[in-house]
Order: structure tokens, then sequence, then C-alpha cells
């Protein structure tokens, strides 16, 4: 086996330990799996998938697995976070 191959059987190996972790996470990049995003967001898997598919949340694919950015959940959240403000609300 040259050092080539040696090499990239070694990142193979590598990347699947990170993989088969729950999370994956680079410097400060942090990816969740379905799992964690349905449980963050109490919604189901299929909603998760309309979500994905509309382009509500985007996400990674590393081989055959789906992950989502903390950041783009985060974000998410906070375009979605509304705080009631009694001084808006008219009287009648």
């Amino acid at each position: 086996m040259n050092l080539i191959e040696s090499n990239f059987n070694e990142i193979k190996r590598l990347l699947k330990i990170i993989i088969d972790n729950n999370n994956i996470k680079f410097n400060d990049l942090t990816l969740l799996e379905p799992k964690e995003v349905m449980r963050i967001f109490s919604i189901s898997k299929n909603t998760l998938v309309k979500w994905r598919e509309s382009g509500v949340l985007p996400y990674v694919r590393i081989a055959s697995k789906i992950y989502y950015k903390h950041t783009d959940i985060k974000k998410r959240i906070e375009e979605s976070t509304f705080i009631d403000n009694p001084q808006n609300t008219a009287s009648k």
C-alpha cells in the first residue's frame, strides 16, 4: 500500500469515527443529526423533511448522512422568536 492510499484510509477511518458520534464538530462548526434538530424544534421527521425540501432549513450531506449546522438552527430560532410588546398592541 502506498503512502497516499494509507493516508486516505486513515482519513476515512477518522471520518467514520466522527460521523458515528451524535454530532460533528470542526473548530467552530457544529453539525447536528436530524434527531437532535427534531428534539430542539419539537417536530416530527416528516416536518423536518418538509423544511429541508422547501429550503426552510439548510442541510449538509456527508456521505449518505444528513446534518444541520448549529448556526442555521440558531438563526432559525432567532428569526421565529417574537417578544410580546404591550406598547405595540392597539387598544379598543
